[in-house]
């Protein structure tokens, strides 16, 4: 029964680990495992000052947490369109993580995710991007229709649709 259990948490978490993983470490390897760390240390922290000494805590649904969070609200923070939009629809698309993560659930250590997630949100705002926004000067002319993809009133725009293969 105990091994039926298991498989089925490790089911049940692989998909979300997957495709937040994927999402997270899109941006970088160096970034993704620093976030890795810091999602690791925040959900473990959080679970060893505030967690009860009879509940068995195991499992990497903190690093699940933790990398929702961090998709969730990294574009928000890196002011990237697309990373805002891959936020609200993951948002949207997995809310339902957040009903683990409350206090009174049967059988989980809620806490280990709320550690995770913290971890998360505050890695978006580590990890962000700090590179300085140069203020674009006002065309003279009228714009074109379509603007070249050297304009630099669209390069990070182009940049990001070319990243996803959309141009």
């Amino acid at each position: 029964m105990v091994r039926r259990a298991v498989v089925a948490h490790i089911e049940s978490n692989s998909g979300p680990l997957f495709v937040f993983g994927f999402l997270a470490a899109y941006r970088g390897v160096l970034r993704f495992l620093g976030l890795t760390l810091l999602i690791a240390v925040s959900s473990g922290a959080v679970v060893w000052f505030f967690e009860r000494g009879d509940v068995a805590t195991v499992g990497a649904s903190g690093l699940i947490f933790g990398y929702f969070g961090y998709v969730v609200v990294r574009g928000l923070f890196d002011r990237h369109l697309i990373d805002t939009l891959v936020g609200v629809v993951m948002g949207a698309s997995f809310a339902y993580l957040l009903t683990v993560a409350v206090p009174g659930t049967p059988g989980v250590s809620w806490l280990g995710h709320l550690g995770g997630l913290l971890g998360g949100l505050l890695g978006a705002w580590l990890f962000r991007d700090r590179h300085t926004r140069t203020p674009v000067p006002a065309p003279t002319a009228a714009p074109a229709a379509h603007p070249a993809p050297g304009d630099p009133t669209r390069a990070a725009l182009y940049k990001e649709l070319d990243d996803f293969g959309l141009l």
